[in-house]
């Protein structure tokens, strides 16, 4: 055998350790390569989510004349930002990312959400009349709620996949 398939004799004899070496390598590389591909995941949301967040601050500083900054204001405030916080609160919520820490997407998020209102409202003034405004954090609230709807929006889908894997492993069995 070793002649016909050009393996050493030391290799078919101790064939049983090496497997469990080479398979063990490959359990280590396998999760190695998850957790990288979750560590780019969970930067990619990031860049993103933040990315929007300031293209959509600056694409408000950008326009010049007032109805066009109250229109694009109110379509950041109350469309683009707030889909955008839900759905990435729901996608940390879905895939388990940051463990008991993910809630803290909820205070994050409505955070970023009061300072957007601030500059997307009053950064012409403040321009304009060199005059700081705080952030209005009546808006807290509304941000903290957009994504803790998103956090259980996300755990419950979870939650619903968990429990259709099991029932089909059931069924399988």
């Amino acid at each position: 055998m070793s002649e016909i398939y050009s393996v050493s004799l030391d290799r078919l004899l101790k064939e049983e350790s090496s497997v469990k070496q080479s398979y063990r390598e490959y359990l280590e590389e396998s999760t190695n390569a998850v957790k990288s591909n979750e560590r780019k995941s969970k930067l990619i949301l990031l860049m993103t989510t933040l990315g929007i967040w300031a293209l959509a601050l600056i694409a408000f500083m950008l326009t010049n004349r007032g109805v066009d900054q109250n229109a694009y204001g109110l379509a950041v405030m109350w469309a683009v930002l707030p889909v955008t916080f839900f759905a990435a609160s729901c996608i940390i919520a879905l895939r388990g990312w940051f463990g008991k820490f993910m809630y803290l997407a909820a205070p994050v998020f409505g955070i970023m959400y009061a300072l957007s209102g601030n500059a997307a409202y009053f950064s012409a003034g403040e321009m304009a009349f060199r005059n700081v405004t705080w952030p209005d954090l009546t808006r807290l609230p509304i941000g903290l709620l957009i994504s803790a709807e998103g956090l259980a929006a996300g755990k419950l889908i979870s939650i619903r996949r968990s429990k259709a894997n099991e029932k089909q492993k059931e069924e399988e069995t």
